[in-house]
């Protein structure tokens, strides 16, 4: 299965588009996207213990709700240079709503679940775990219940590719719902004519499963990206947001929430030390690495806890500390939160002394 191919499929996805028009296509949108295809599914495996694997794609949608709230919040922000790498700058509102977020997530998923299927020794795509989950020769065969080993029945497959190879001109330049029902029309003809006459009408090929596939993991993804991009593009945010609650009291809350990412890595060092067999079903590296690994964790949960304690005091070497431990956590997605919030001008404003006073 795919790892750093996931942004390369991505990127591949993206790139072409914004070749074409970049000047319409929100960078956002795209950087959404782009993540959506890595940390969409696979934001589910670090909370294995769950009883539902939300890494299969229908569970996904709704663990796809709750994560879409990150990102629309993330589209709240830029990423630039800064002098010594790169700096969040908050743009002070959000690009992408909630909903536009949460069909780009899909969209993403969909991709992922397709890139881990193919590229996966077992070709199988995860749509529901026990009940749903078909491997791909399986797919290959959607269609063939009838043997009619006939062939001047190809024939029939014959007139429908001519057809459509001659009206090709003339249906492009139609009206998009025309495009749309002749897409879907012709789907329909080729799954109706393979369901009544066999695999002999189109050759052996394996045109419903061809149908199949391009409706769930090329159509439906694309059409999603495209259409979060044309309604962020005809409806941009028109104002910045007001703050929903006072940055002192959201620091505060965000502090709180440091703690338990601290404790998370006491808890991780502690069990890489005394229990290294609970952690190595999350990392998997041999037992004799996790005692290097718990000395690590548990450095770094102290570092946390000063990092903590001053976010109460309104350090700025604290907000930066507690910061480089969030981003280090990005599989979990949702301490980043933490990231992007301190990263707000109205609260970067409370760690510097001649603004507060």
């Amino acid at each position: 299965m795919p790892e750093i191919g996931h942004f390369i499929i991505a990127f591949g996805i993206i790139l072409p588009i914004l070749y074409f028009c970049k000047d319409k296509f929100n960078y956002k949108v795209a950087a959404i996207f782009i993540l959506a295809n890595w940390i969409g599914p696979d934001s589910a495996q670090p909370f294995g213990f769950l009883p539902v694997d939300f890494h299969y794609m229908i569970p996904y949608l709704i663990w796809a709700l709750p994560l879409a709230l990150f990102y629309s919040y993330f589209s709240r922000f830029s990423v630039k240079r800064s002098e010594s790498f790169v700096k969040f700058v908050d743009d002070g509102k959000r690009d992408v709503t909630w909903r536009n977020a949460y069909l780009l997530l899909v969209s993403g998923g969909l991709i992922h679940t397709a890139s881990d299927a193919i590229f996966r020794n077992n070709l199988k795509f995860k749509f529901l775990e026990f009940i749903f989950e078909p491997k791909l020769p399986e797919i290959n065969r959607y269609g063939f219940l009838v043997d009619l080993d006939i062939p001047v029945l190809q024939l029939i497959g014959y007139v429908v590719l001519v057809t459509v190879s001659l009206l090709a001109v003339f249906i492009v330049d139609r009206k998009f719902k025309d495009i749309l029902i002749f897409f879907f029309t012709l789907i329909g003809i080729t799954t109706l004519i393979v369901f009544s006459f066999g695999e002999r009408v189109v050759g052996g090929e394996f045109d419903v499963g061809v149908s199949f596939m391009t409706i769930i993991f090329v159509f439906i993804p694309l059409m999603l990206l495209f259409y979060v991009a044309k309604d962020v593009n005809e409806h941009p945010t028109p104002t910045p947001e007001r703050p929903r609650i006072k940055p002192e009291l959201g620091l505060k809350i965000v502090a709180g929430f440091s703690g338990i990412v601290t404790l998370f890595f006491f808890l991780i060092g502690t069990l890489g030390i005394v229990a290294p067999n609970i952690v190595q079903q999350l990392i998997d590296f041999s037992e004799g690495a996790f005692f290097v690994i718990g000395i690590i964790f548990i450095a770094l949960g102290a570092l946390g806890l000063l990092g903590t304690i001053g976010l109460f005091f309104k350090l700025k070497i604290s907000r930066y500390i507690i910061m480089y431990m969030c981003i280090f956590m990005t599989l979990f997605v949702y301490p980043l939160t933490i990231v992007l919030y301190l990263s707000q001008d109205n609260v970067k404003a409370l760690f510097d002394k001649n603004s507060r006073e």
